[in-house]
């Protein structure tokens, strides 16, 4: 049972989750979710051209295996950027929603949001219209909400080195899970509204997180219990990535200094990144093996990996030489850069697993 509380703060936190959206989508990923938006002409000897009416409309569609009745859904319609804001609201008659804008503007960025039993979904892409494209068409997927708590698994599980402060010997690492849910339902948490405790490093402090699903964010929270973040982030069918940060105290003289991995799920595949601007070297330890250098934001990132799949609270370790490396500013430093660096990698993994797990509900709801 989802709370009446719940459901009047759901608006909110997804406003301010687009407004992150906003901010990281203009530097990354703008020119891959949105149309090209196209200058209004003018009309003429520099007199502006009247005002276009654009409309915005779409279906919302039941995500495959999902029985929700669509009929009376709530659907918005956020308008993005400094002080994000729902524009407008509407019912799906017949499945169908429609928005009119009195004008349209390429300045301005429109995501389409609809709520089934408490759980806020998200069109496919941001939208922007201009005089040339005054209308959109967008569906939303919706999926049942459930309770019970599915067979999660994670795809994918690593812990990057984001920074070191070499005068205090903080260093700040970024965890992230790319949590499957395989039922076509979403699962909204536990009595607590905790979908999944993270491990942390002993001594970790200062935790917060993001979450991410279909390529754009997932409204949640990351609270602290010890060594343990507890994240309140509902997990939809298919995959979401949970990103994790924290700092943590080392001793920048030491010639090795270790780092741990430990899985919150059973998981497929660990790594442990350090990124060559602050580490000599990366070396395997438990369950662990070296694998290929990669780039991540025109960084050089050392790569230890698992040896096999991982069952729930299993390790894997490395150990890190000259941590802390040379002074200069690293790109995976700035905290926009740490939330999309190691991500987008696995953003690009989660987009195609997404759609094959959505599949394979689809099959297993047949085939029963």
């Amino acid at each position: 049972m989802i709370s009446d509380r719940s459901k009047a703060g759901a608006g909110g936190a997804v406003v301010a989750a687009l407004a992150a959206l906003a901010a990281v989508l203009v530097a990354l990923w703008w020119t891959t979710l949105v149309a090209t938006a196209q200058t209004p002409p003018s009309g003429g000897h520099g007199v502006p051209a009247a005002p276009v009416p654009g409309v915005i409309s779409g279906m919302v569609l039941v995500g495959d295996g999902a029985a929700v009745d669509v009929e009376g859904v709530p659907v918005q319609l956020v308008q993005l950027g400094n002080g994000s804001r729902v524009v407008g609201e509407t019912r799906a008659e017949g499945g169908r929603y429609r928005f009119a804008l009195d004008t349209v503007s390429a300045n301005a960025t429109y995501v389409v949001s609809a709520t089934v039993e408490g759980v806020t979904y998200l069109g496919a892409a941001p939208v922007i219209l201009s005089s040339a494209n005054a209308e959109a068409f967008i569906d939303v997927t919706v999926w049942n909400a459930s309770p019970q708590r599915p067979d999660l698994t994670s795809q994918l599980s690593g812990i990057t080195v984001v920074f070191v402060d070499t005068r205090t010997g903080e260093v700040t690492l970024q965890r992230e899970d790319l949590v499957l849910n395989p039922t076509p339902r979403s699962w909204i948490g536990d009595a607590e509204g905790v979908t999944l405790a993270v491990p942390l490093a002993a001594g970790a402090r200062n935790v917060d997180g993001e979450s991410w699903y279909d390529g754009l964010p997932a409204a949640g929270t990351f609270t602290q219990d010890g060594d343990i973040a507890e994240a309140r982030v509902v997990l939809r069918p298919g995959v979401t990535l949970l990103t994790t940060r924290y700092q943590v105290t080392a001793d920048l003289g030491a010639a090795e200094v270790p780092l741990e991995l430990r899985t919150a799920l059973p998981t497929d595949e660990l790594r442990i990144l350090a990124p060559e601007r602050f580490a000599r070297a990366l070396l395997p330890g438990n369950g662990a093996t070296q694998a290929d250098p990669t780039t991540i934001e025109d960084e050089r990132v050392f790569v230890v990996q698992s040896l096999a799949p991982a069952g729930a609270g299993d390790v894997i370790t490395a150990r890190v030489l000259g941590l802390g490396g040379r002074l200069e500013q690293n790109p995976l430093s700035d905290r926009t850069a740490a939330i999309i660096g190691f991500g987008v990698v696995l953003l690009a993994i989660a987009g195609g697993a997404h759609l094959a797990n959505r599949a394979a509900a689809a099959r297993r709801v047949e085939a029963a």
